[in-house]
């Protein structure tokens, strides 16, 4: 499991939303465990437990159990994070798109199934277009979704001529504010679905954002360069592992003396490395190996002969058998049932 983190100025800014809104700083600054940070330094990094734990206590200190629908679409990412900032210098929406997935980590750091996947994947269904959640239902935690689809479809509103979110899909049964939710998406939204996911309307990737000098964008790319840098470099060994694994599980070329080679470490310091953080090389092959095969077969685009290559088996047969061991289910049944 790798570093779960978000960028410190979300805290500050959910800190300074909530004190305007009438909690006492202080208070819940020590009630969420946060007391003792330093959040001046809107870049540095905070776990993502004390992120959701701040979310709670707002929202219980002021009594208002929308604190979170409401900070979002009240507050742009643009105000709050490089993230914003870069996808606002994006010439077009679609390339918008691009950035997010490229630098949602600098946002909030979260392995979902495996390194480099995003948050969000774009499926084209019958001439619509959707905006998929790529997130386990296990993983799932509903202030964090609508908190992502509420900026997503808010922040936008401020440079765009028409809408372009037509529908909301929500997991989760609709809440007591529900109400609330249709005065901020200002679209349809459904509540106990099988999917989290916002419509976008087809021709939103054309759409013009760049409203700003055109040597903006490449300043902030630089630098958003260098802090995912930094939050790569930073992360505990087995993520390290379990990326370089992926990156290269399709060339069959997967020998621990090379991948403590290029991961700048000796053979011995890698497995010593895995043992501190309780894995070993044979059991983060394995994992990479089967979260792998979850994204292959959650794409709907190969067949499973084709995954079975991808990930490093000889047949299809014996990659059903190991992913039944894995999972329960064949490959078959797990791409039906996502």
């Amino acid at each position: 499991m790798g570093q779960r983190t978000v960028a410190n100025g979300l805290i500050a800014s959910l800190v300074n939303f909530a004190e305007a809104r009438g909690a006492a700083r202080i208070e819940l600054l020590e009630t969420a465990g946060m007391g003792a940070l330093d959040l001046s330094d809107p870049d540095g990094r905070t776990p993502l437990a004390l992120y959701i734990r701040a979310l709670s206590e707002a929202r219980t200190l002021l009594n208002d159990p929308g604190f979170a629908l409401r900070w979002a679409s009240s507050t742009g990412m643009a105000d709050i994070s490089i993230l914003g900032l870069i996808m606002e210098a994006s010439r077009t929406m679609g390339e918008a798109f691009v950035q997010l997935q490229r630098y949602e980590r600098l946002a909030m750091a979260v392995d979902r199934q495996g390194a480099n996947v995003p948050r969000y994947i774009l499926e084209h269904r019958g001439g619509r277009l959707f905006m998929v959640e790529n997130t386990p239902a296990a993983q799932v935690v509903p202030e964090l979704t609508e908190i992502g689809f509420a900026r997503l479809t808010c922040g936008p509103r401020r440079f765009l001529d028409q809408a372009h979110v037509l529908g909301v899909e929500f997991t989760f049964p609709r809440p007591g504010h529900g109400a609330l939710y249709d005065t901020v998406f200002q679209c349809p939204v459904q509540f106990a679905g099988t999917r989290n996911a916002l419509e976008l309307h087809p021709a939103t990737a054309e759409w013009p954002v760049n409203n700003k000098p055109g040597n903006l964008f490449g300043v902030l790319a630089d630098r958003a360069d260098r802090l995912l840098d930094k939050l790569v470099n930073d992360a505990n060994v087995t993520q390290r592992l379990e990326r370089w694994l992926i990156e290269r599980m399709h060339t069959g070329e997967l020998r621990a003396d090379l991948a403590a080679r290029e991961l700048g470490f000796s053979r011995q310091t890698l497995f010593r490395r895995l043992r501190d953080e309780n894995t070993t090389y044979s059991e983060t092959l394995i994992n990479a190996r089967r979260r792998a095969a979850e994204l292959y077969l959650q794409g709907r685009r190969s067949s499973i002969a084709d995954i079975a290559y991808l990930v490093g088996f000889s047949d299809a047969a014996a990659f059903s058998r190991a992913f039944k061991r894995w999972t329960g289910q064949s490959p078959q049944a797990y791409r039906e049932h996502t």
